[in-house]
This record gives structure tokens, C-alpha cells and sequence, in this order.
């Protein structure tokens, strides 16, 4: 889930048309109106089509065919792993409202999207699918080999295609019935599923699918279309014949060619191959098929596996040429010609002084010719000018030009013949809409939308009214990072319900500097992630905020507060440069013309937005970040992502800020306290206590004061005087917006008003206090931890508002709340400085003992696996370590946290010093010795003065 942030901010491209002319020369302003290029067509479904909208395939293939004006877009409409009931069945997925959603949104955004290209049914069958019996609702049924005890295949079919894909269709069809679907097939795949039964039985067995979703398509009449791509990647790769494992899966490097590419199947013409239909056998659940008695000749050679070079993963999904290779495809066999019927792209009102008429331009994608007043409806309304005027008589007075072809035509409205308003009066106006009769057409003859039919008579009609927002989907400036955050929210958003919305990429949402590494841990070890309980906290500030804080200090060459031991330009310009070059080398390369790296061009930002994590250098996120990148070594990672190499990204490699940017956690608690951040301008307030107190008011608040040593916090005054404004906050880091307030004042809840703001958020402001804003105020808050559901409360702090009258306001003894804001929490007082020094005192052998097992080596192999090089992960990021207490069995023989004893044998990873703490310095030394794959007892030897070496 998660790209990153392909950062598109959305920009007002369309204006509204506000002259009051009614000249014909107007129009050539409403053409550049329109957005270039154009969204036609819209992907809704799985991998496969989050595919082809992370690799831009049909843009690339448009591009390619001489459509380039035009693009596609995509939302939460397209979802790695998605089954089709996610998109429709609510009971069955409650998220599957707002995937529905997101498609209407889209479909009414974008008006001029008419196709929309359904690549769904793929993981339905081979993982399973709920609500396909009806007296076990419950249980998943998946397509299994023929013979099977469990075959259920052909009810299975039938709910995912007769059922839920016919639901989405009707969905769509219901909010746009001017829209033409496409219900795409997949392909064969690279390994075998189901070892009952042999490869052939398993890929007609998913053709199955496609062969139901064809006749879906048939059945639906000319809105629905369906193309089948079976037999496309052995086309254009060749056939091969590989050796097989004990897994009956292909070995990469063992094929022999059997076909070359562009070999046609003999029975098929050359001129649809692979044929763009699948067969309609008799009996689609009998092997082999048969029509008429005839046996099918089916498309391709399901015999063989899909050529491993045409698969992303050598199993499943094709490579980004592959998909290129079937968006092409599709463009030229389909859609193409389904983009060439001129199509009407907006009504723009021409003016906003709404008289007696009413001018429109009504923009085409081609000079179209047969235009008249027959061609549009108005809709009408009751306008209330002083009193309800009835204006249904409204109609069409003249269409221009009145002959010959134009892409833009002036409509103009008599809103009522008999009615005759001052110009200027009427607050509302008339909509038109296009109809269509198919007397509107093109140079070639086409008509508007296609030739209607005795079923369709309305392929031209549009019905959007104003101008449409839309940008496309453009990569993110390096150090843009709100862009960055938008780009890769739009990536990472469909895959938010999978994790109960844990974490998102939105501005005011993103929070994961600090605390991902449960998330991490569990997909690393590759553990179900139970949703329910997922909760994510990062160190309690918006990373937005963070990363403008970033972007001022590269972007601003006037900072310098070096002077005073603060942050300058010049550091973290420098800073930056090294980390992003250094990141981009250790996430497989930097894009050059030489070398492509998918990751960061499919993900754009991403090594902006871990370059800014590192040069925080908050010690929790960069060693979480490390430990992460272990998982990128992998071979899976290798097969995924070949070409590519990964190294572990290693805090040594970068230049941490910690003492400008950064947090530490100096009493070793394991939680983050204002207190241990640090303290940008050297102000004597931490960048967290500015972001507690200057939040509310905007990044750029908070930025200003970061970076302002003039600009601070102000204590909290708890006597004011009348007239002057209030605020209270909760001093606290909390969760960034699952966090829920409510402010009281003497037992009596708050709601905003033109004075009080922030009742319901962590900071209270009331302007222009009066004597009766005296009180006791108290906030009760929750940050909503599923596991952990606990009300708080902060306060009371008492006001006494001072009467204005009052002279010498400033004289009330500058009295600060103990709890409020003007006092720092969690004072440095005894702080537990770190890195001061090293270990006291060495390593002792017992008795003649000569080699010993390291405790992280719970397996006593001397090899430190992955799994126990999480596990005192786990300690750093608990805060600690303790030795449990005799009821409590463990691997190791230690616990996370300090919830035991410390009467046990301290770690040997806790050397440096040994305080029952795992440090980040030891968790580095973990890594080292992890990456050495062995280790030995070497007390003599050792240069770290833990008594182990890395090697054998």
C-alpha cells in the first residue's frame, strides 16, 4: 500500500467564463478550458489494473497510437490483491462503501471519462470468497481441481461473475449510463496453484472465469464490451518448455523454446490472434471442450507456462512491457475505436449576470457538424427574485454557428419570452443538456457517442454542468513534500481498509516518524496483521509539519542560527544532498538514461520522503527504517525486482540531525516527551513544544517559530484581562488524528462560535474574553488505542478574566499554570545523557569455558537469524529489556520492557553501557553481526567489547 506519494495536487484548470459578451470569437477561451490531456478512461479492479495504472500502460499505449491528448485515471478504484465483492458487497466488506464511493466520485468528477476497463474475478477464484453458500455464509470458497471433494466451482462463478461483476456493472451504469465498459481477461500465469490437478486443468480452469465474464458481457447488450488476452504473452514473448521444481513451478533459466514469437495457433487467422473472444463451449465444467459436438480449439497453449520473462514475479503479473503489451492491445482491438465517436467535454455558462438570456459554449473533442436547438434540453427551476418566478417556458433561441463544422458552439437561453427580469436579478440559472438524436457527427460521419440503437438511443448525451477540476497524475518535485505526500497517498489509499485506515499519507493524517516498526514487523515475518488491533503512532507530531520545517531549511539560504549553536542552511542543505544520493544508491540506483529503477519511478518521492526520516534522525524510525531494508535483500525482492539491487540502509551512511531535527530518548522510558526534542533555534523551547503550542495556527507558524528564536511559546496566564484572547492546550504528543477532545468549562461542554475555537481539538482558543469566560476548564481526551481504550483528563485550569477597567495588566505577577502551557514538561533534570563513555568494566569467561552462545542466538547455531534479530528489535523499540518472572517461559529468557526483574544475566547486546536498555548503537552492532551470517566467542579478540566477533 502503499506509493508513494505520487503527489498530484489537484489544480483548478477550468475557470468559469465570467464575460458578459456574447461574441462568437469567446469560444477559443472555453477550448483552453479544457484539460490536456483528457481523462476517457477509468480502471477499476485488481493488481492487474493497479498494474497498468502504476506503469501507465494505457498512456504510454494512447500515447503510442496517436490518442496522447487523451489519459486514464484511477482511485481507490484499483486495489493489489482486491476480489470483487470488495467492490460492492458492504456486508460482506464493510469498505466497500467507500470503494464505491470513490468510483462515483470519480465517474461525476470527470465527465468526460466514458469507458471504464474491469480487470476483476482472478483472486475471487483462486483465494476464495465468503457469502457463496447460503446456509454457511461464512465459509471461503475457492475454485478447486475438477474431482475435488470441496468443488464447488460453478456456484463459485456464479457469485463472483452473475453476482457481484454484474452488481459493479449496474453500480456504474447507474451513475453514468453514457458509459461503455470493458471486462478485460487475464492471462496464462508462470506457476501452478493446485497440485491435484495438472497445469492444462488449472489455466482453462481460470479461463472459466473469463469465459462466464464474457457472457456477463454479452448479456448486458452494447454497454459492455469483453476482451480475452489468453495466448498474448506467449504471442509476443515465444512458447517455452521449462524444467519444473519439486513445487511443479517453472526454474528460471531452463526453457526451451517450443514456439518463437508472433506464432498464430493453426485453426487461427493471423489477423486476430490471440482472438480478442474466448470459446463458448456446451459445457464449460468438461474437459476437454466441446461446441457441437466439436472439440474448441482453445487460444494459446495452456499446456505451458506464460513465458517468465513477460511476469513481473514469475508467477502472477505480467512485466511493465507486458502490461504495455495488453493496454496496446485493448486500445487497438476496442477502445480505440470507441474514443474516435466525437464526444461532447463540457458546458461552460458564458456569463453571470443572469437577464433575459442565458449564453453557454458547448466544447467537443472534434469539430462536429448538424448542431441545432433541437439538440438540447434545458432544466428548469423555480428562481425566487423577491417573489417565485415560474420560468418552465424557457428555451433554446439560438445555436452558432448555425452551419458548417465547429468544435465549440454558442448556445443561447430565453429563460421566458414573456418574463423580461432586470439584468443582474435572477440568483440561479438554467442548465442545458446534450441530446442526442445522432444528427450530430463528425468529418468522418460518426455520430456523437456512436450510432445509437433500438436499445440505446442515448451514447451522446451529456449532462455536466460548469467547469471540472483535473490534473493528471505528474511526478513530485524532489523537495516538494506536500506534493510527495499527495502523489503517494493517491498510490496508497485504496489499500487503507485492509489496515483500518492505521496509516495514511494525507496531509493532516501522516504520522510514522517515530513507530512503524509494528506494522514492519509483522510483514516482515509475514504474520496476519489483525486489523482490529493495528494501531500506529508516530512521536505525536504531523509529519507534514516536519517536513516543512525540512523544506524551509533547503529551500531558505537565509538561515543561519549557527551563532547560537542552531540549525543553518548550509548543514541541512549539505545533510540532504548526501543522504538522498546515498539513499536513492541504497534503494537500488538512481534513475539515469543507463539505468531504470522501478521503485523509484513507480513510487516517486519515496526516497524523498525516507532521505527526510533519516536526516530527522529520530533514532526509533532510523532503526526501523534499517531493519526494514533487511527485508529488501531478500530473494523474493530479487525474483520481484530484477535488475535491481538493494543494500541496507545503515545509519552510518547518513548524516543524522538529530540535535536539530531529531528526538532522544534520553531517561530511556521508551516515550518521547516534548522535553527530549530538539531545539532547532536554540530557544530554550524544544521543536515539539512550539509544534504543541503553534500547531493550531498553520505549518507556517510553526516553521516561523522552529526558526525564530524571537518567536516562542507565551506562558499561560491564567488571570487575564477582559478583552484579550485565551489558549489552552493539552501539552501531551498524542495520536495525530485518531485523538479525540472535548473541552469543558465548568462542567458544561464547549462548541465553537465566532469567539471559541478548537472545543473539540487538543488546543482551546477564545478571542475577546469576557468576565464570563472566568472558569474551570477541563479537556477529557482519548487517543483511541484499541488496545489500550483510556478517557484522560487535563486540567481543570482555572481563569479569573480581569475586568478591564482594571489598570497595570501587566502586573498580575506573570502567573503560569503549573499544568498549562507556559511550563515545560518532562524537565531534563538527572537526564541520562547518552554515549558518555563505554562500557566499565569487560567481559568475563567463567571457569574454562572457551566459545559461548550469543543471546540473540536463542537457536545455538551461531548464525543470527532475521527472527532474532527482530526480537531484540523489539526490546529497542519496547525501551528496554527485563528477565521475566518464573511463570513466564520465553526463547531467550528475557521479556520486552521493564515490566520484570533484572536478576537474570544481562544481555550480551546491552555492553555499551549495560543498562538494561538496548540502545540504537547496539542494535547497529546486532545488524553487523546479522549481516556476517556467523559470529564467534572471541573475549580476546573482541574490538567492541562484547566478546564476539562477526565470521566463522
Amino acid at each position: 500500500m502503499i506509493s508513494l506519494n505520487l503527489s498530484w495536487k489537484y489544480s483548478l484548470l477550468i475557470l468559469v467564463c465570467c464575460l458578459t459578451s456574447f461574441s462568437w470569437g469567446m469560444s477559443a477561451k472555453s477550448l483552453e478550458q479544457i484539460p490536456d490531456p483528457v481523462p476517457r478512461i477509468a480502471i477499476v479492479g485488481d493488481s492487474w489494473g493497479m498494474f497498468m495504472w502504476w506503469f501507465r500502460s494505457f498512456q504510454r499505449a494512447l500515447k503510442d497510437l496517436g490518442y496522447e491528448r487523451y489519459c486514464e485515471v484511477a482511485n481507490e478504484s484499483v486495489v493489489g490483491g482486491g476480489k470483487t465483492f470488495q467492490f460492492v458487497n458492504v456486508e460482506q466488506f464493510p469498505p466497500a462503501e467507500q470503494i464505491r464511493n470513490a468510483i462515483k466520485k470519480m465517474l461525476l468528477d470527470y465527465p468526460t471519462i466514458d469507458i471504464v476497463v474491469i480487470s476483476l474475478g482472478g483472486n475471487d477464484a483462486l483465494y476464495g470468497t465468503e457469502y457463496v453458500l447460503p446456509d454457511d455464509p461464512l465459509r471461503s470458497i475457492r475454485m478447486q481441481c475438477p474431482g475435488h471433494p470441496e468443488n464447488m466451482n460453478e456456484i463459485l462463478a456464479e457469485k463472483i461473475v452473475n453476482h457481484d461483476m454484474s452488481n459493479l456493472i449496474d453500480f456504474i451504469l447507474s451513475i453514468r449510463p453514457d458509459i461503455r465498459i470493458l471486462l478485460t481477461s487475464y492471462d496464462f500465469g508462470g506457476e501452478t496453484k493446485r497440485s491435484e490437478c495438472d497445469l492444462m486443468t488449472q489455466q482453462l480452469g481460470i479461463m472459466v472465469v473469463d469465459i462466464y465474464k464474457q457472457r456477463l458481457a454479452d448479456a448486458k447488450g452494447e454497454r459492455v464490451d469483453f476482451i480475452s488476452n489468453y495466448g498474448l504473452m506467449q504471442y509476443a514473448y515465444g512458447v517455452y518448455e521449462y524444467q519444473v521444481d519439486s513445487g511443479n513451478d517453472p526454474i528460471p533459466g531452463t526453457e526451451q523454446l517450443v514456439y518463437p514469437p508472433g506464432y498464430v495457433k493453426p485453426g487461427f487467422s493471423p489477423d486476430d490472434y490471440p482472438p480478442v473472444r474466448l470459446p463458448n463451449p456446451d459445457d464449460v465444467w468438461t474437459f476437454p471442450w466441446t461446441e457441437n459436438n466439436v472439440e474448441v480449439n482453445v487460444p494459446g497453449f495452456p499446456q505451458y507456462f506464460t513465458p517468465l520473462d513477460a511476469l513481473l514475479d514469475k508467477d502472477m503479473h505480467l512485466s511493465e512491457e507486458g502490461y504495455y503489451i495488453m493496454a496496446k492491445r485493448i486500445v487497438e482491438r476496442i477502445i480505440g475505436r470507441w474514443l474516435e465517436f466525437p464526444k461532447v467535454f463540457g458546458i461552460h455558462p458564458v456569463n453571470i449576470e443572469k437577464g433575459e438570456q442565458y449564453a453557454f459554449d458547448v466544447i467537443f473533442s472534434e469539430e462536429v457538424t448538424g448542431v441545432d436547438v433541437s439538440d438540447f434540453e434545458i432544466v428548469t427551476a423555480e428562481i425566487e427574485v423577491g417573489k417565485k418566478l415560474d420560468i418552465s417556458n424557457a428555451q433554446v433561441f439560438s445555436v452558432e454557428p448555425s452551419e458548417g463544422y465547429a468544435r465549440v458552439y454558442r448556445v443561447v437561453v430565453d429563460l421566458n419570452p414573456n418574463l423580461n427580469p432586470q439584468k443582474g436579478t435572477l440568483r440561479e440559472v438554467v442548465h442545458i443538456n446534450v441530446i442526442d438524436d445522432d444528427t450530430i457527427t463528425d468529418r468522418e460521419g460518426n455520430p456523437l457517442g456512436g450510432p445509437n440503437s433500438a436499445d440505446w438511443n442515448e451514447n451522446g448525451k451529456f449532462t455536466y454542468y460548469g467547469p471540472f477540476a483535473f490534473a493528471d497524475l505528474t511526478k513530485p518535485e524532489v523537495d516538494n513534500f506536500e506534493e510527495i505526500q499527495s502523489y503517494l497517498n493517491v498510490l496508497t489509499k485504496p489499500y487503507l481498509p485492509f489496515i483500518n485506515f492505521a496509516v495514511s499519507f494525507e496531509l493532516d493524517k501522516l504520522d510514522i516518524n517515530g513507530n512503524l516498526y509494528p506494522l514492519v514487523q509483522q510483514l516482515i515475518n509475514g504474520d496476519d496483521v489483525d486489523i482490529e488491533t493495528l494501531y500506529i503512532k508516530g512521536n505525536g507530531l504531523l509529519d507534514s509539519y516536519e517536513f516543512a520545517l525540512l523544506e524551509r531549511c533547503l529551500k531558505d539560504p537565509t538561515i543561519d542560527l549557527s551563532g547560537r549553536g542552531g540549525i543553518s542552511h548550509s548543514l541541512v542543505k549539505t545533510a540532504w544532498s548526501n543522504n538522498l544520493a546515498r539513499m536513492r544508491y541504497d534503494l537500488g540506483g538512481e534513475i539515469t538514461p543507463e539505468h531504470d529503477n522501478m521503485v523509484l519511478r513507480v513510487f516517486a518521492g519515496i526516497d524523498s520522503l525516507f532521505t527526510a526520516y533519516m536526516t530527522f534522525g529520530e533514532l526509533r524510525t532510523v532503526g526501523t527504517i534499517s531493519a526494514a531494508s533487511i527485508a529488501l535483500l531478500s530473494d523474493n525482492v530479487a525474483r520481484f525486482l530484477p535488475g535491481l539491487t538493494f543494500r541496507q540502509i545503515e545509519s552510518k551512511n547518513y548524516q543524522l540531525l538529530t540535535d536539530y531535527l531529531g528526538a532522544r530518548d534520553r531517561n530511556g522510558d521508551g516515550v518521547l516527551s516534548p522535553r527530549e526534542f530538539a531545539d532547532a533555534d536554540k530557544d530554550g523551547f524544544t521543536n515539539a513544544e512550539e509544534y504543541l503550542y503553534f500547531e493550531c495556527d498553520g505549518k507556517q507558524a510553526f516553521v516561523n517559530a522552529v526558526l525564530n528564536p524571537n518567536i516562542t511559546p507565551l506562558p499561560l496566564n491564567t488571570t487575564p484581562t477582559e478583552g484579550s484572547d485565551l489558549r489552552i492546550y493539552v501539552p501531551q504528543l498524542l495520536h495525530v488524528y485518531l485523538t479525540t477532545y472535548e473541552w469543558y468549562k465548568d462542567g458544561v461542554r464547549l462548541l465553537d462560535s465566532e469567539r471559541i475555537s478548537g472545543a473539540s481539538k487538543r488546543t482551546l482558543n477564545i478571542k475577546y474574553l469576557r468576565l464570563e469566560d472566568s472558569g474551570s476548564y477541563v479537556c477529557y481526551y482519548c487517543e483511541n488505542d484499541p488496545n489500550n481504550y483510556v478517557v484522560k483528563t487535563y486540567g481543570p485550569i482555572v481563569i479569573s478574566v480581569r475586568p478591564l477597567q482594571l489598570e497595570g495588566e501587566g502586573t498580575s505577577d506573570g502567573e503560569t499554570e503549573g499544568n498549562s502551557e507556559g511550563l515545560l514538561e518532562g524537565s531534563a533534570e538527572g537526564e541520562l545523557i547518552e554515549g558518555e563513555g563505554i562500557v566499565e568494566g569487560e567481559v568475563i569467561i567463567e571457569g574454562e569455558e572457551v566459545t559461548r552462545f550469543h543471546s540473540m542466538d536463542y537457536t545455538k547455531d551461531f548464525v543470527i537469524q532475521l527472527g532474532e534479530l527482530l526480537r531484540v528489535i523489539q526490546f529497542f523499540n519496547f525501551g528496554g529489556y527485563s528477565c521475566p518472572f518464573t511463570e513466564a517461559i520465553t526463547e531467550d529468557g528475557y521479556i520486552p520492557g521493564n515490566s520484570g526483574g533484572t536478576f537474570c544475566t544481562p544481555h550480551d547486546l546491552d555492553y555499551k553501557p549495560q543498562d538494561w536498555i538496548i540502545s540504537l548503537e547496539e542494535i547497529l552492532r546486532a545488524i553487523q553481526i546479522f549481516n556476517s551470517r556467523h559470529y564467534y566467542w572471541c573475549p580476546q579478540e573482541s574490538t567492541e567489547g562484547d566478546g564476539f566477533c562477526p565470521g566463522s
